[in-house]
């Protein structure tokens, strides 16, 4: 079963889609994100990562050892 907790795949998920984020935002509009967006922006994105990142790690746990 999943074990609700922040694991390194997840840290480092959530930190490039951020950083895909604010570099969207920063193409569009030519600033940077406002303080508000940075808060917001991983706020939002952690119940979307969350299951994301659950399901790499049935996936990686079934297909066992192999390389």
């Amino acid at each position: 079963m999943f074990r609700e907790k922040f694991s390194t795949a997840l840290i480092v998920m959530w930190l490039a889609a951020g950083a895909v984020f604010g570099g969207i935002w920063y193409l569009a509009t030519g600033h940077l994100p406002p303080l508000w967006v940075r808060i917001a922006a991983p706020i939002v994105l952690l119940p979307i990562l969350t299951p994301l990142e659950a399901a790499l790690a049935r996936r990686n746990r079934h297909r066992g050892t192999v390389s």
